[in-house]
């Protein structure tokens, strides 16, 4: 996946890339391998983003991104070295759909694929020796203009001239046993990039960027493109989507692994343990449509849980046993309504990208896309970063 790409003389350029899942580190790992510092900033214990996973005692869930599938050429030579890796698997499970009460096997002929041991070891295998930045919340990225600048790094120093960004970032003690978030905390820090890329949504991303007088969220006067580069941005809008994980010691009677769900809450259910590489007992998950979840993004988990359980049972027409584990994840912005005609975003003059699978398409294969094109992009930047 590495191109042929010039290094830098003078020094090594520095790019700093918000957020840890597919998109994110693909687009670090085609920068580092162009020679390019790559700093990554990721809130969360680990990568992945959706593509996440959730271990707790006796079961196993992938509560955001179910599995993926293969279209491109590129995408298709990673998934090979991810199941060279063993970090990747072929999934045949027993389909079927549901609704009024109803379950009806459905023939699929699409391939699936699903990362081993949970969807995270996908994002795990592409961070590699990357320098993330794990439990790291990064406060502001200030878009810097010569005469602003007091600190500048050694590195850039060397090749006697400005960063343009500088990200002022927290991050949790990690070796820190105190339940208190404050004192779990280092203080605040800062370092200066040649370059940032937002992997993360817009409505994540875009808040971040600030004016050297510390205005915060005035990402319009940030931009040079017309149509302005914020205003695509947020022309992207997303759907919420509630999981609810499931575990269980007596598993419901059903004669299906995954279920495309016709009903007004619900658009989805899978078994986990199902898939390879899964270890512990029956685990189901359980996807709730962006329609029933839009309006109840601040409701508590455990009234998420009782109203989607009872939906489940009234889709595929079985009673659900008594679960010993239940819990209900939120993921706010889940699914872009109207995806960026472009494949990425990028900034020539700002030294400013952003990128995802908002960009490409609310799938893995679109966040690997988005973050090729992010990188290809910064590389190919006219007169180069420099």
């Amino acid at each position: 996946m590495q191109g042929d790409h010039p290094t830098p003389i003078g020094g090594r350029l520095r790019v700093a890339v918000v957020g840890a899942g597919i998109s994110g580190l693909t687009a670090a790992n085609e920068l580092a391998a162009a020679g390019i510092e790559v700093t990554i900033f990721e809130r969360g214990r680990g990568p992945g983003g959706r593509a996440g996973r959730r271990q707790v005692p006796g079961f196993e869930f992938d509560h955001g991104a179910q599995y993926f599938t293969v279209r491109s050429d590129a995408f298709a030579r990673q998934t090979a070295a991810w199941i060279a890796a063993g970090v990747a698997a072929e999934w045949s499970p027993r389909f079927a759909t549901a609704g009024d009460g109803v379950l009806r096997p459905k023939a699929s002929h699409t391939t699936r694929y699903v990362g081993v041991p949970g969807m995270s070891g996908l994002a795990g295998s592409l961070a590699g020796s990357l320098d993330l930045r794990y439990r790291t919340q990064v406060i502001s990225a200030t878009r810097q203009s010569t005469t602003d600048i007091t600190n500048i790094h050694s590195a850039q120093s060397a090749r006697n001239r400005p960063a343009e960004w500088m990200l002022r970032f927290s991050s949790e003690n990690q070796d820190s046993s105190t339940a208190d978030t404050k004192l779990a905390r280092n203080h605040e820090q800062s370092d200066t990039f040649d370059a940032l890329l937002l992997a993360c949504t817009p409505q994540q991303g875009l808040p971040l960027l600030t004016t050297t007088h510390g205005e915060i969220g005035l990402a319009e006067r940030l931009v040079s493109t017309e149509p302005s580069f914020a205003e695509q941005a947020r022309a992207v809008k997303f759907d919420p989507v509630w999981a609810v994980l499931l575990g269980f010691t007596s598993p419901p009677e059903l004669p299906a692994d995954a279920i495309f769900i016709d009903h007004p809450a619900l658009s989805w259910a899978a078994r986990n343990d199902s898939k390879p590489g899964r270890a512990g007992d029956t685990a189901w998950v359980l996807h709730a449509t962006g329609a029933w979840s839009t309006g109840r993004e601040e409701a508590a988990p455990d009234s998420i849980a009782s109203a989607l359980i009872p939906a489940f049972e009234e889709a595929v027409g079985i009673h659900v046993p008594e679960p010993v584990y239940v819990a209900a994840h939120r993921w706010r912005y889940a699914r872009p309504r109207n995806p960026s005609e472009e494949t990425a975003l990028w900034d020539a003059k700002m030294k400013l990208g952003m990128c995802g699978d908002w960009c490409a398409g609310a799938r893995i294969e679109g966040a690997f896309t988005s973050g090729l094109a992010a990188a290809q992009r910064i590389l190919d930047s006219e007169g180069g970063l420099w």
